[in-house]
């Protein structure tokens, strides 16, 4: 089995080329706004096709507020925050947030917006709308991350690298989330309660995706601590699929027969995949080959 040891090296070469690459979360725009010179407020967000985005509205809010005129936000598709100067940006034609927003002190409904620019995006290996799915997912058991820039905003630019990053999820439930606020904390309709694996999240970040088996769930909405526990709260897109389509006729929301345990596995080799998942899978093959040799 020494080819197989061979291909065993040549996969994690390839595992740490795919760590490192620009076609890792093709699907991550950031909505942004200069303060000065080399201060700039962001608003992570999703491409779902070649004009439009999603994220939240009280993200979105916050850039608005900042900005005179939102033909001054502009969008980019960027990997590493400080190379955002460089890269090629477009306006943010307008935005169109639901009508039935709300947000108050431990409360926000309905957070979600979506953003037309003004020009397409060419969609390429390094640029391609997210998944959006029609099923109401059972994620609970399932693998997610939430995909975010690691900085507090203002961002100042500078030379130091600030890509992209993936950190493991636990799904809570909005009891729990609720008990250790004294029941302050209220949750509306289609949103999530999360809190971090191992990992430590700025509190004044840019936001960003819920990906769970490579499918945007939810975006993120807000954070809380208490306890010294941060517990951060998501807005689903299922339920939003009226407002979305309504806004945006053509785009398609892919459904998923057969069951949560189909689901999880149907969207693996998706261009759209970061291929970490693409490694994991050629990894387990070479493991059953391994194993099914070694019985004979």
């Amino acid at each position: 089995m020494f080819g197989l040891k061979i291909l065993l090296v040549l996969l994690f070469l390839f595992k740490a080329n795919c760590e490192n690459n620009l076609h890792r979360y093709p699907y991550l725009v950031a909505i942004y706004n200069y303060i000065n010179k080399n201060d700039i407020e962001i608003c992570a967000s999703t491409l779902i096709n070649s004009k439009w985005i999603i994220t939240s509205n009280t993200c979105y809010e916050k850039l608005r507020n900042g900005s005179s005129d939102n033909l001054k936000l502009e969008v980019t598709r960027v990997h590493d925050l400080s190379q955002i100067k460089l890269s090629p940006h477009r306006k943010l034609k307008m935005a169109i947030p639901h009508s039935d927003y709300k947000n108050l002190n431990y409360s926000i409904a309905n957070d979600i917006a979506l953003g037309m620019t003004n020009t397409q995006f060419l969609i390429n290996p390094r640029i391609l709308p997210v998944i959006l799915t029609g099923n109401e997912l059972n994620v609970e058991n399932s693998s997610c991350s939430f995909i975010y820039w690691n900085v507090s905003l203002p961002y100042q630019i500078d030379s130091k690298e600030m890509p992209l990053v993936s950190v493991d999820i636990e799904i809570l439930s909005l009891k729990y989330c609720k008990k250790q606020f004294n029941y302050k904390l209220v949750y509306s309709y289609g949103q999530i309660c999360v809190r971090s694996v191992n990992s430590v999240i700025p509190e004044n970040h840019p936001g960003g995706p819920l990906m769970c088996n490579n499918v945007q769930v939810a975006f993120f909405s807000s954070q809380h601590k208490s306890n010294g526990e941060m517990l951060m709260t998501f807005t689903k897109i299922h339920p939003y699929q009226k407002f979305i389509t309504e806004v945006i006729p053509s785009l398609t929301f892919f459904k998923i027969k057969g069951g949560d345990h189909i689901w999880k596995g149907v969207f693996l080799f998706s261009k759209a995949n970061s291929c970490s998942s693409l490694y994991k899978m050629i990894l387990a093959c070479m493991v059953g080959i391994q194993i099914i040799y070694n019985m004979y």
